[in-house]
């Protein structure tokens, strides 16, 4: 799910859910929240069903960009396809080059750049730490420099004003992990912090209204407002 500032809505595409004692990824519908009411437009183009894709708000072209995910309940066929979506509907992108196949990336758009940053995921051979940059056509590697976030799946990414970058939490390494980097365009920063959420997994998003980054978990919900 991302925030669509264009037409102040949230859309939500994919998933999984449970069904008996097994589970089944969710179908394709795409749904659209106004802050009153979920809605599901019919749509002729549309993304092949899906869980653990990557959705971020591409500010200069104002849409929101989804990428990669699982194909299937037990994530054997992963994907790479890169798909936008305006407010009204989907259209798939076809950049000269993407990164690689995966799974639970995280990816935040960053305003210094102007640009949507992909970090890591998962793939078949295991996690991934590379970087990559989305200017609305193509897909564009970086170099993620040293020190850099071990590879990881699952982490929290958000453009942090107070830190003039983005922020990066948690995720799955070879266990569940609680670090804090920074990147500012140019190389990895970790920030040493006296208190840390210590969840499995989470949501994080910039808010405007607080000026901080929000991250929620199943247990608690946590601000950060800067170094």
């Amino acid at each position: 799910m991302a925030f669509n500032e264009h037409d102040a809505t949230a859309v939500l595409f994919g998933g999984l859910r449970s069904v008996g004692r097994g589970r089944r990824v969710v179908d394709d519908t795409t749904w659209v929240w106004d802050g009153v009411n979920w809605t599901a437009p019919m749509l002729s183009v549309k993304p092949p069903l899906r869980y653990g894709a990557t959705l971020a708000y591409d500010a200069w072209p104002q849409r929101v960009v989804l990428f990669g995910g699982c194909a299937n309940v037990d994530c054997s066929s992963r994907l790479n396809d890169t798909w936008t979506w305006d407010g009204n509907g989907w259209r798939q992108e076809s950049p000269a080059q993407s990164p690689a196949v995966r799974d639970q990336a995280a990816m935040a758009w960053m305003p210094a750049l102007g640009s949507v940053i992909l970090f890591g995921g998962r793939s078949a051979n295991g996690n991934l730490g590379d970087m990559w940059s989305w200017d609305g056509g193509t897909w564009t590697p970086l170099a993620a420099g040293q020190p850099a976030p071990e590879a990881r799946y699952g982490a929290g990414l958000a453009w942090s004003a107070a830190d003039a970058g983005l922020l990066l939490y948690g995720g799955m390494t070879t266990t569940y992990t609680d670090d804090t980097w920074v990147w500012k365009g140019g190389a990895w920063r970790q920030i040493q912090t006296s208190v840390s959420p210590a969840v499995t997994g989470v949501g994080m998003v910039y808010s405007r209204a607080l000026d901080a980054v929000v991250l929620v978990s199943r247990f608690a919900t946590w601000v950060w407002g800067g170094e």
